[in-house]
């Protein structure tokens, strides 16, 4: 058994925090390394320094003398080097990284093991399905080329403009005659040669070369014994076809995996990064149970560092030690209460042999602020029979209905979709619909599809977030629910979203009420003065614009204060109430009517010029007149009305109507004034 110890690079592979740029490319130059580690003052990694960043400092300009820290801050991944090489390779893979940064039992750096160590020492079997190179390579790439003649700072600007890590070389008869990579460019940088320098003379064009069909075992001893992590491969014709790296090797070196299944396994847990709940992968090494894959949630919570730590170092080891005895007698563990600092967790384990290794998924489900945990999301993968059914328990215990789609095409949906449509499948659901958003209620409050939309994904993405909500029928209860939308990409660049619809009924409810009390007078339930002036300066914009005649009714109620003064307030707040019943009856939808203040009434009348509401405003008058209360049978009420012309603003509208209603009343009361 091979141990990460076992292969650490440890010469020049460090520098200070404190040291400048300059002095980690010249550390970089005399590394066999791609990539060095700054330590802090107790020798504990912070990041790394790469020939990658140093290409971005080449084609930024950047002064060399800046300090290190200024130009990387990376989070790193560290691993103890106790741990085994398959277990690094990992890591390696399932956290997306390019080397393993070994550290101690007190987490202070030792050194680095790289892709090409990793291949170079792992075991015999992992190739004795004599795997090709074709195999590895998926498709034909566009090389990026470049001339002998050029310099070398024409060669950085394509490696920064593609973010690649190698340009090929040609001569004058555009013949391929070696690879400039990012390790030729950290040499340059080290003995201070200057960028303008031609590529022939610093070039020493040892162009390693294989072919498509070559053994990729064969490939592997080859680059191990001449220590390089690159090579161009050839077709048939030799022809350069694409680029062949350690990191390519080392993604395939457990032998010959079906690769399209590995892509997937990787697509699901990048959507287990959606999820809001805390996802740790377990795995034994050694008879200890590391933590090798954490998700971005975790990540947010614990940080990096947690990774390749035992589980018993977060969970602590007494809890831990019962967990697990639980989860190896019953094989899963579910709704456990569990503090870890000062957050509490409701946490569920399922426990599987994956390739022979035991591992335990963890779900911690916050607790500690129940109401503001986020709604998780996770999305369909055609994987390895136990780790996908495991991933669809995960997405099977959200309450929200979470959906893989195309925009049209249901692909996958967790249980709480198919028990709200009360069908057992995605197939099911498509003999009814067309598309989930044939189910959205059109109703103007919620999103909807309308005739000129076509993708009703694309439509709602324009939207703001909060204006993301549709209403579904709950056909079981015929009860319209409403739903808060997140949509995001399964993958980058990819046509399939993870659709999340998250039930906000209660919350819409309780908004809706809340802007009620806030835009409602709470006697006499119409609209207040608030509300009423907003409505006002819409309507003056809009009539200012498109030249359309609106009217301004202001009203009194007659000797109101005789009321209050003779039968009681509360007889006063009657007829208050009494009035507006009568007035919201004979008005049309479209109108704004809302309390002024007091016994003081406004209605704005768009689309209307002042004779018409001068006949409306006296029907009102009449049917008020016959206004008949117990103890009361002598209400009035005095009108005056003015017609918006062009300059008109908010005060001079209400002013002229205020005018209007002071002749009604000086004039005898109980009549209407233009």
């Amino acid at each position: 058994m091979v141990l990460v110890k076992n292969i650490l690079s440890t010469q020049n592979v460090s520098i200070s925090q404190y040291s400048t740029i300059k002095e980690a490319v010249e550390i970089l130059g005399n590394s066999s390394e791609e990539a060095i580690v700054i330590l802090d003052t107790d020798d504990k990694p912070i990041c790394t320094f790469t020939e990658r960043d140093l290409i971005k400092v080449l084609t930024n300009k950047i002064d060399l003398s800046r300090p290190i820290l200024e130009i990387t801050r990376k989070n790193i991944i560290t691993v103890n080097h106790n741990r085994t090489l398959e277990y690094a390779l990992n890591v390696l893979i399932d956290n997306n990284i390019r080397r393993v940064v070994a550290v101690d039992d007190e987490d202070k750096f030792i050194g680095i093991a790289s892709q090409k160590h990793i291949i170079k020492y792992i075991e015999e079997e992992s190739f004795k399905t004599n795997i090709l190179v074709s195999n590895i390579i998926s498709q034909k790439l566009n090389l990026i080329t470049i001339n002998q003649n050029k310099t070398v700072n024409e060669a950085v600007s394509l490696m920064a403009q593609y973010e690649i890590s190698s340009v090929l070389i040609t001569d004058n008869q555009n013949t391929t005659i070696g690879l400039f990579t990012e390790k030729d460019v950290v040499h340059i940088s080290s003995s201070n040669k200057s960028l303008s320098t031609p590529l022939y003379e610093v070039c020493s064009f040892d162009l390693q070369t294989v072919r498509h069909d070559d053994n990729l075992k064969d490939v592997v001893d080859i680059m191990s014994k001449k220590d390089i992590s690159i090579a161009l491969v050839l077709d048939s014709q030799n022809n350069p076809t694409s680029i062949l790296s350690t990191r390519d090797i080392a993604h395939n070196i457990k032998g010959n995996y079906n690769k399209f299944l590995e892509t997937r396994l990787k697509g699901v847990k990048s959507t287990l990064n959606y999820i809001g709940e805390l996802i740790i992968e377990v795995c034994s090494d050694n008879n200890k149970q590391i933590i090798q894959w954490i998700n971005e949630a975790s990540i947010n919570r614990f940080g990096h560092q947690i990774i390749d730590k035992e589980i018993s170092s977060v969970i602590g080891i007494e809890e831990w030690c019962n967990i697990y005895t639980e989860i190896r007698t019953n094989q899963k563990y579910t709704k456990k209460k569990i503090q870890i600092d000062e957050y509490f967790y409701e946490m569920i384990c399922s426990y599987h042999f994956i390739s022979n290794k035991e591992t335990i998924l963890m779900i911690l489900r916050d607790v500690t602020d129940y109401e503001d945990r986020v709604t998780c999301e996770v999305l369909k993968r055609e994987e390895k029979e136990k780790e996908l059914a495991l991933l669809q328990n995960v997405i099977n215990q959200q309450s929200s209905l979470i959906i893989v789609s195309n925009g049209t095409k249901i692909e996958l949906v967790n249980q709480s979709f198919l028990d709200f449509y009360d069908v057992s499948s995605p197939t099911q659901f498509h003999k009814s619909y067309n598309c989930i958003c044939d189910t959205f209620v059109a109703h103007p409050s919620f999103f909807h599809l309308t005739p000129d939309d076509k993708n009703w994904i694309d439509t709602i993405l324009q939207l703001p977030e909060k204006d993301r909500v549709v209403s579904i029928v709950n056909l079981k209860t015929i009860e319209p629910k409403a739903f808060s939308v997140q949509i995001n990409n399964l993958l980058p660049n990819s046509n399939r979203f993870v659709i999340t619809l998250t039930d906000i009924t209660d919350i819409k409810l309780e908004s809706q009420k809340h802007y009620y009390h806030a835009t409602h007078d709470t006697l006499t339930k119409i609209y207040n003065r608030s509300f009423f002036l907003d409505k006002l300066n819409d309507e003056i914009t809009a009539s200012s614009r498109y030249k359309t005649p609106f009217s301004l009714v202001i009203f009194d109620i007659d000797y109101f204060k005789k009321f209050n003064d003779t039968y009681g307030h509360l007889k006063g707040d009657e007829v208050l109430v009494s009035v507006c019943e009568v007035v919201n009856l004979n008005i049309r939808k479209t109108d704004i009517f809302a309390r002024w203040g007091g016994e003081e009434f406004v209605i704005l009348l768009p689309h209307t010029t002042i004779q018409k509401a001068e006949i409306l405003a006296e029907n009102l008058r009449k049917l008020i007149e016959k206004i008949s209360l117990d103890k009361i049978n002598n209400i009035t009420a005095s009108f005056g009305i003015s017609e918006y012309t062009q300059g008109d603003t908010e005060k001079t509208l209400i002013q002229k109507s205020d005018e209007c209603l002071y002749r009604a009343k000086a004039n005898g009361r109980n009549q209407v004034v233009i």
